[in-house]
């Protein structure tokens, strides 16, 4: 091959770089999988039609298979940019990065951003513990919604923690989710939910379904991350204004289960998005 990038083989017999991958990919498609998604920096854009003309060579189906470029990611500590130089030896790896902020920041920082656009990643924004910070803003109102809800007597907690997110088969083959269904309390009467603050809830809630079948087309995860933001914000603005326990019963028992239904999607959001979704905070 005239494209020195696509030799296989070298002169010595030794196998290059490209020759792994062909190896590496072949392992994947061995396994008859549905797809097949790589996630790659955008400067091996050059390597995907690559790839793609050897895995049609092994026989396998390149329909199956989809890259996910992302631009370059830019540290920063508050407005101070982290400068990193190869030939200086100053850089920061993705360990040190893991163990300075923890898996769930990382996570959800890297995928708040469309792929096709720059990451500024700010380190110190992401240790802090306050609603400036977007993961922690998250977390915080599922641990506040299940704060809540040990304080009401006689729930069954395990009770009100149904997967509202049901797939009816396979993403892949389908891509088709159930919808929304509520939470299956006879006592609560949802006629009483008629504040700007509880309908926008509502609202919220009942996106996320027909969201991540859109998600799943076209892999615009970082669409997840603004959800969950705004969920956490409808969450946060009602409780402000509503309060959850009074002493109207049925009004009560009305927000405790749109809270519980709330609790229910921040959970499989923060799952799907692989961030842990805490109890306590």
């Amino acid at each position: 091959m005239k494209d020195r990038e696509s030799v296989v083989v070298k002169s010595d017999g030794s196998y290059t770089y490209f020759a792994n991958d062909i190896a590496y990919h072949n392992l994947k498609f061995e396994n008859s999988p549905d797809l097949v998604v790589d996630v790659w920096g955008a400067n091996h854009h050059g390597h995907v039609p690559r790839i793609k003309a050897a895995i049609a060579s092994l026989g396998h189906e390149t329909s199956k298979f989809h890259v996910i470029l992302y631009q370059w990611v830019r540290f920063k500590r508050g407005s101070e940019i982290v400068k990193m130089s190869k030939r200086s030896g100053t850089f920061i790896t993705a360990r040190e990065v893991l163990d300075e902020i923890g898996p769930d920041a990382l996570r959800f920082f890297i995928l708040m951003y469309d792929p096709n656009s720059h990451i500024d990643f700010d380190l110190d924004l992401a240790k802090e513990r306050s609603n400036k910070n977007p993961v922690y803003y998250v977390q915080y109102a599922h641990a506040r919604i299940a704060s809540i809800l040990t304080k009401v007597p006689n729930v069954n907690l395990e009770s009100r923690t149904p997967v509202i997110l049901e797939r009816s088969d396979r993403i892949s083959k389908k891509r088709s989710y159930r919808s929304f269904h509520s939470l299956q309390d006879d006592n609560a009467n949802y006629q009483l939910l008629t504040t700007n603050y509880e309908l926008s809830l509502i609202k919220q809630i009942t996106r996320l379904p027909e969201l991540v079948e859109d998600i799943a087309s076209n892999f615009a995860v970082h669409r997840l991350t603004a959800y969950s933001i705004d969920l956490a914000d409808s969450f946060h603005k009602f409780y402000e204004n509503c309060p959850v326990l009074s002493d109207d019963k049925e009004l009560t028992e009305a927000r405790i289960a749109l809270i519980s239904a709330t609790k229910i999607a921040l959970a499989n959001t923060l799952r799907l998005l692989g961030v842990s979704a805490p109890q306590k905070m």
